[in-house]
């Protein structure tokens, strides 16, 4: 069996990719869904600590809310489900998580895998693991526009403005942020563990397309052309109310501009320049 990995970036339409590579018979994706955080549960992560052990503390938190209200809301029941999924196939471990791949896997089925944005944030040597545990695996990283990027994900984690306009200001400043933006230090660490035609780098405002698609499938080995549904693009991004970025946010976005447009020069989507 081959395998490949979608390993981010996050809120570059990688849950669309997902889908369509859903409905493709020669692939198979994991029964549970997307984002196992198989490896980036396995130590901690240039975002921060492993995201099994982080979850946890999130469980806990739902529990106590539960509790206190008498009441399990389905969402809440999902992000334990996820949870308690994430923690299991660590605690099995490498086969049992290549188990996971596959087990969608039918008889016309020729590459299995997942995708998980948190990906982008694993460490030199989580990577190093990504290609040992599955044998050289195809990879697929998704960039989007860094200020269009970083503003989707504000905007993905507060639905309240206030609380978004002060998570705008300083979130620059935070790890986590930091790591999810921060195109340059993962596709070096790509560059460094896998060959280079193990990886194919994509930009987000080229994804939804037939072309798009048809290197994504010959990248994987598969046919490249299925029953893909363009019809559900779905792009979200609040451009038209993002504020002005604040001069800390600018500074640090300025560097992966340069070495995204020094690396991949024209195929950089023109909406980059501003």
């Amino acid at each position: 069996m081959r395998y490949f990995l979608g390993v981010g970036a996050q809120k570059c339409g990688t849950t669309w990719l997902h889908r369509q590579l859903e409905r493709h018979p020669q692939v198979a994706l994991p029964v549970a869904g997307k984002e196992l955080h198989y490896f980036d549960s396995l130590g901690e992560t240039r975002a921060g600590e492993p995201f099994a052990a982080h979850q946890l503390d999130v469980v806990e938190r739902l529990a106590r809310t539960m509790r206190e209200d008498g009441v399990a809301r389905p969402a809440q029941l999902e992000r334990v489900a996820n949870v308690a999924r994430a923690v299991g196939t660590v605690l099995r471990g490498h086969e049992a998580y290549r188990s996971d791949l596959a087990e969608a896997a039918g008889e016309g089925t020729l590459v299995a895998g997942e995708i998980t944005p948190a990906y982008a944030c694993c460490t030199e040597e989580q990577f190093a693991l990504m290609r040992t545990v599955l044998d050289t695996p195809r990879v697929v990283f998704v960039m989007r526009d860094p200020l269009a990027r970083h503003w989707s994900a504000v905007r993905y984690q507060h639905a309240d403005p206030e609380q978004r306009a002060r998570t705008w200001e300083r979130a620059h400043r935070w790890r986590t942020y930091r790591a999810r933006g921060d195109y340059r230090t993962t596709v070096e660490l790509l560059d460094r563990t896998f060959p280079a035609d193990a990886v194919l780098h994509l930009f987000y405002e080229d994804l939804f397309t037939e072309e798009t698609l048809r290197r994504v499938a010959a990248h994987l080995g598969v046919d490249e052309r299925w029953d893909w549904d363009l019809g559900t693009v779905v792009k979200g991004s609040g451009d038209d109310e993002r504020p002005d970025p604040p001069p800390g946010l600018e500074r640090w976005l300025a560097e992966q501009y340069v070495f995204v447009r020094d690396r991949f020069g024209g195929a950089v989507p023109a909406s980059w320049d501003h």
